[in-house]
């Protein structure tokens, strides 16, 4: 169930790595807008323009992988892991909005005010493996890796969808309602 979970996660990562490629463009210019005379208007407008971008390829990725993935995955480790296509998609939906929302850690950065958000990514993954684990207590043995994804799923919503934007909207000035 572990390999089953990786698997699906792994193309998680893919769409990180792309995601960070478009964000480490704009990183230069993230820290000029943060210093120049109105900075929160500045900030905003690149991290508004970046999310574009970075949603814009993540949601084409997405939109390949519901296309081609399946067939991807059984070619890769078989049709009877067929269910790592399922469970990558459910994650790579989750993830699309933190993925989107990349730019907000330069934002962060630059106002050096990044140390909140750790508090609540450590909030976040600890709020994981308790639904996890309460959940693979309820499931039956071979459904636990479903008890996995609804720890993830549950905990990034509240914690990167919910919780890191109200954060970032009190304390770094991010025009979040425009995000979304």
């Amino acid at each position: 169930h572990v390999t089953v979970f990786q698997l699906a996660a792994s193309f998680r990562g893919y769409l990180l790595v792309m995601a960070q490629a478009v964000s480490t463009i704009f990183v230069k210019e993230m820290y000029d807008a943060n210093v120049s005379s109105d900075s929160n208007k500045q900030v905003n407008e690149v991290f508004q323009k970046t999310s574009k971008y970075i949603i814009t390829i993540v949601f084409f990725a997405i939109g390949g992988f519901v296309a081609c993935g399946r067939d991807f995955v059984v070619s890769w480790i078989g049709v009877e892991k067929e269910n790592v296509f399922y469970l990558a998609l459910i994650i790579l939906i989750v993830w699309s909005v933190p993925l989107g929302f990349l730019p907000a850690n330069d934002a962060r950065r630059a106002k050096n005010k990044h140390m909140i958000s750790s508090y609540v990514l450590l909030g976040t993954a600890l709020l994981n493996i308790v639904i996890s684990i309460f959940f693979v207590k309820i499931f039956p043995n071979e459904d636990a890796v479903w008890a996995c994804i609804m720890g993830t799923t549950i905990s990034v919503v509240l914690g990167r969808w919910i919780v890191l934007p109200i954060t970032d909207y009190k304390y770094v000035n991010l025009d979040i309602k425009r995000f979304y």
